[in-house]
Order: structure tokens, then C-alpha cells, then sequence
């Protein structure tokens, strides 16, 4: 395998230098590109003809695309909506071989297959890849409805190996030769464009057998759905969910402090609820009902960033008419206002918490298991921060119901032994 990765790589570099692309004191490993002896900061290390590249644009300058062919206004929305996935469907009609060698170890293809679901389950590089997944299903119902067919799957892989290996390149992303091969991190390189040219320059010295790779802005949970990699260098930060619920205090006149059509969209579906079958009715209303806000929490910071929004939610109206912001935050009201809002805080992030299964959790190996026990321990920190340590056992439920499996299984062996005697 290794030495048909060094076959494969050697003609990519190859074709790249018949097209007019050039490398310049690197090598081109299986992991990206490598110095070849130590280079000062500024160094053009890579260069490549603007014709070569890949952008949205190059398919909807295509008289033979399908892309041509569509309302130009509709295409020319969709580079600013959806640009990656714009790429990642004219990629996929150009069959570019790229797709084909990058895409099959990215985690977003994995979870299509139903690789990731359980394993990652609760985590944030879940819910990013989520996200992902939400945006090509996006596109692909807008492909399929201006008649443009893309088969999901393909356009999935595709738009997996474009968000991990494309660069902005005029503000617009971009797939670039060799450039595609290059790791992201630390930030040793920039890609510029230069007249005709995109360029690869090294923005600090390098020395022999250093990797080249692009800067990433992104954190662990992120960086990982992306690129399938783990990176300990970069910040771990969580998403965690507060909500607004109809059971809290003046709860009518809270809401229409969120953004209109959330609460129309809301009020529509509680006015259509009475048509649901009762079980499905309780069970679903007051989840439907309530109004979320998302707040990120860096693992190295206290949690009481969410504070401003609990204090909103928790005391009662008159005491807060006047925050800003929508959702709204709020300054320190009273004593007991903070003491329910850091409360509710502790419940919130203990709920997160449980989505985290310690006990009778599948095991995960690799890049994904040091990211999902950096999550885990990031979560610990920020309840023993707020004053709330985290459960003895988590996934306790899971617990008690083996010990419930277990003790039903000794009681019908004892029956049993008494049934026969």
C-alpha cells in the first residue's frame, strides 16, 4: 500500500509540473509536503496556474455543465449560500479524480455509513459533522428541484474532501493541485494569488523535513469533522444548548423576546398540536415550545458566559424587561436571581453531560477517542467551575438497568430451581 501511495503521489506531482505547476525545495509525501532543507520565511514553495484551479465559477462558466443552464440569479445566490457545496457538486460532475483518492477517510463519509453515529454520539465532533450534513442535504434538495441531479452519496464524498481540502482563494473556495495534499495546523504557508498564479509562501522559516501546512482557525471537535485528525494544539470549545421553557416564569411575555418568526413559527405549531394524537402531543409540546440559545463555552474559561441569558430566563419579567439583545442578556439582577440562574447553569450542564456515556459506552480508538475524552474532561471542568461536580456514574441509566436485567435474570433462575425440584 505504501508503494502505491508513493506511485499515486509521484504522478499527481508529475501531472502538476506538465500542466505549468511548479514545487520548489519540497517533497510530496502520503501526509502532504515536506521541506527538503531548511528555507527562510517569504520562500515560494509552491506554484500553480490559475487555470488549473477548481472554483465554483468554473462550472457555471461551463457551456457544458448543467450549471449553465439554470436562472444565473439563482446560481450566482447559490456561490455565496453554498459555495463549498456548489464545488463539491461541479467537482463531482467533472469526475475528478481528487474526490476519489481524499474522500474515504473523511469522518463525514464514515457517518453516512453509520460509522460514527454511536461512537460519537452526544459529542460535539457530532454535531459539526451534523451540521455538514445538513448543509449538502440543503443543496442537494435545491439540485434536485432545479432539475440537476447529483446522486447523495457521491456529492456527500465530494463535499467532504472540498471542506478538508479546498482554500479561499478571491473569497471564493477553492481546490487547487498539490495544494489539496497540504496539512493544516500551525501556520507555516499562506495561499496567494498572484496575477496569473496561485502561490504557496511560506510565512515563517522552516527547517529540513519540516511539514508545510496551512493555519486552521478551528477547534478540536471541529478541526477533527473536518479533517478526521486530532489536534492538541487547538482550543477545545462546546456547544451547549439553554432554553427558554414554557414552564419558566411569565414565560408569554419572555418569548416574544426572541426573533419573530420564532415565535410565529411556534405559535403555529401549538395551534396545530391539538391535531396530533394526546401521547405524541405531551411528549413533543414543551420541547417544541421552548426557545433555544447556543452558546459556545471554551474549556478553558469559566461557564458563567451563559449567565447573561439565565438570568433573562429564570426571574421573573419585571425584573428583566429591560435587557438587550435578542435572545436578551442580562446584567447581575438580584441574590436570587443569580443564585436560580447559576442553578439552572449546573442542571443545564449536567444534562450535556449525560449524552457523554462512560458506562456501557462503545469503544472508540484512535484520533476520535482522545477527542471524546477531551470533551468529556472539558465538560467535567466546566461543572466543577459552576460548583457542580459531574455525576459518580455517567449513562447511570444504563446502569440501572442492567443491575434491573441482571436481578429479573437471578429471581427466574431461583423460580426456576424451585419449579423443578
Amino acid at each position: 500500500m505504501a508503494v502505491l501511495a508513493v506511485l499515486v503521489l509521484s504522478r499527481i506531482a508529475a501531472a502538476f509540473a506538465e500542466h505549468g505547476g511548479s514545487l520548489t525545495d519540497v517533497e510530496v509525501r502520503e501526509d502532504g509536503l515536506y521541506a527538503m532543507h531548511a528555507l527562510p520565511a517569504g520562500s515560494r514553495i509552491a506554484t500553480s496556474p490559475y487555470e488549473l484551479a477548481v472554483t465554483p465559477q468554473t462550472c457555471l462558466n461551463d457551456p457544458s455543465s448543467d450549471f449553465s443552464k439554470l436562472d444565473p440569479a439563482v446560481v450566482s445566490r447559490w456561490t455565496q449560500t453554498h459555495g463549498k457545496a456548489l464545488l463539491a457538486a461541479c467537482l463531482l460532475k467533472k469526475n475528478n479524480y481528487l474526490v476519489d483518492r481524499h474522500a474515504e477517510d473523511l469522518p463525514l463519509v464514515h457517518m453516512i455509513r453509520g460509522d460514527l453515529n454511536e461512537s460519537l454520539a452526544g459529542s460535539q465532533a457530532l454535531l459539526e459533522l451534523e451540521r455538514s450534513l445538513k448543509e449538502v442535504s440543503r443543496f442537494h434538495d435545491l439540485l434536485t428541484e432545479s432539475g440537476v441531479y447529483a446522486p447523495w452519496e457521491d456529492l456527500v464524498r465530494s463535499y467532504a474532501f472540498v471542506n478538508a481540502a479546498s482554500v479561499e482563494v478571491n473569497g471564493a473556495p477553492t481546490v487547487v493541485p498539490v495544494v489539496t495534499l497540504m496539512g493544516r495546523g500551525e501556520a507555516v504557508a499562506d495561499v496567494v494569488k498572484e496575477d496569473s498564479n496561485i502561490v504557496v509562501v511560506l510565512r515563517r522559516a522552516v527547517s529540513a523535513g519540516d511539514a508545510i501546512t496551512l493555519p486552521s482557525s478551528l477547534h478540536r471537535a471541529a478541526f477533527f469533522a473536518q479533517y478526521g485528525r486530532y489536534n492538541a494544539a487547538l482550543p477545545s470549545q462546546l456547544d451547549v444548548t439553554f432554553h427558554l421553557r414554557p414552564a419558566d416564569s411569565d414565560y408569554e411575555k419572555k418569548k416574544h423576546r426572541f426573533p419573530e418568526h420564532l415565535v410565529t413559527a411556534k405559535q403555529l405549531y401549538k395551534d396545530l398540536a391539538d391535531y396530533l394524537p394526546a401521547p405524541k402531543r405531551r411528549a413533543s409540546l414543551a420541547s417544541a415550545l421552548s426557545f433555544p440559545h447556543t452558546i459556545s463555552m471554551n474549556c478553558d474559561t469559566p461557564p458563567d458566559v451563559a449567565l447573561p441569558f439565565l438570568r433573562f430566563v429564570v426571574a421573573d419579567y419585571a425584573d428583566v424587561s429591560g435587557c438587550t439583545g435578542s435572545p436578551p442578556n442580562c446584567p447581575f439582577v438580584n441574590e436570587k436571581t443569580e443564585k436560580l440562574a447559576i442553578r439552572r447553569l449546573q442542571l443545564s450542564l449536567k444534562e450535556a453531560r449525560q449524552r457523554y456515556m462512560d458506562f456501557a459506552a462503545p469503544k472508540v480508538d484512535g484520533d476520535a477517542g482522545q477527542l471524546l475524552d477531551d470533551e468529556r474532561a472539558c465538560m467535567d471542568r466546566l461543572l466543577a467551575d459552576i460548583g457542580a461536580p459531574r455525576p459518580l456514574v455517567v449513562g447511570l441509566y444504563s446502569l440501572l438497568t442492567a443491575v434491573a436485567a441482571l436481578s429479573a435474570f437471578a429471581i427466574w433462575r431461583s423460580q426456576r430451581a424451585l419449579w423443578f425440584k
